[in-house]
């Protein structure tokens, strides 16, 4: 068979000379010579790959797409395969089909977090709650919990609350009120010590009418974002961070002061003023060192003095005395 030899021996050179091409980043030759190769023997997983990322790198989606479903057609198992044919289909807009490809490329590469993330980025551009939710639990899984970006959390925690429409499956936010409680319980075993997820929380027990948790969850938070505040060393974050804690502060010391908690007070308010007394103490340090300090900061060491006083006055009216 002396001609399919010839188609071969063309074959294999199409594929040496496309990976030359292909290393010398001379793209579209490349794309060239790996397509004449398919033609004789379109077997090759790998040589369909890598025409599908050059396609990518030349912005030629539609081929990319086309590409890369041929690939996973030959070696269904390629997770990158299929992630590559989710980013060709969001780059052409077709979000539901993204999400599939990327939902199958999850389901062969479990462990990476890579994957995951992209997951999570296609889901958010979908408003889908449940694909979220399941991508960050995923990502802390994996001890990626830093991954877990608090902006994020708290778009889904606002959609919850809010009780938003026009999400990805036709519910409204409020449909995912369990699914979100149940992730903050896995969250609070991996991430105990990120203030922010304790705050989303506790406004999410809160809108449910568990105001105890939410005081709970608050508590929490202050001791967290305590610990990241004095350690933070950039002036912008340390900024963010004192304002978190303030209004924490405030929060916890109205909740307080509602005769509903009048109990938990007797337990909860005397650690707590100690509580807040340290935070004035280390913070008027903090602005009263040479050179000044950002005015946000002492508007809000004022603030937390104003705390420390009405959490003062309620000691001394006996709201922090156990009966």
């Amino acid at each position: 068979r002396p001609g399919f030899s010839r188609k071969k021996r063309f074959a294999r050179a199409q594929r040496s000379l496309g990976r030359e091409y292909f290393k010398r980043e001379k793209l579209a030759e490349a794309v060239v010579a790996f397509k004449l190769a398919l033609e004789i023997n379109p077997l090759h997983a790998g040589i369909w790959f890598t025409t599908g990322v050059a396609e990518m790198r030349l912005l030629r989606w539609e081929d990319a797409l086309q590409t890369f479903s041929r690939c996973i057609g030959v070696e269904d198992e390629n997770s990158e395969g299929w992630a590559n044919l989710a980013a060709c289909h969001s780059q052409l807009g077709n979000l539901p089909q993204a999400r599939t490809c990327m939902s199958e490329a999850c389901r062969r590469a479990r462990e990476s977090w890579k994957m995951w993330e992209s997951f999570q980025g296609i889901c958010m551009q979908l408003r889908d709650i449940q694909g979220v939710i399941q991508a960050m639990r995923r990502l802390a899984e994996l001890d990626q919990g830093a991954r877990v970006q608090e902006r994020i959390l708290g778009m889904l925690t606002q959609a919850v609350v809010a009780d938003a429409d026009g999400l990805y499956d036709h519910r409204t936010g409020k449909a995912f009120e369990k699914a979100l409680n149940d992730f903050f319980k896995f969250m609070a075993d991996k991430c105990s010590s990120r203030a922010f997820v304790w705050r989303f929380w506790a406004e999410l027990q809160d809108s449910m009418g568990d105001r105890k948790t939410a005081l709970e969850c608050r508590m929490k938070q202050n001791r967290a974002g305590q610990s990241q505040l004095w350690e933070e060393r950039e002036p912008d974050r340390f900024t963010t961070k004192l304002e978190d804690l303030r209004e924490c502060l405030e929060v916890i010391a109205n909740t307080l002061a509602e005769p509903a908690f009048k109990e938990v007070a007797a337990e909860q308010l005397q650690p707590f003023a100690y509580s807040v007394r340290d935070v004035a103490k280390r913070l008027f340090e903090k602005v009263d060192l040479p050179g000044g300090a950002p005015a946000e900061w002492k508007k809000d060491l004022a603030l937390i003095q104003a705390v420390c006083a009405q959490v003062e006055a309620q000691l001394a009216a006996g709201q922090g005395c156990t009966p």
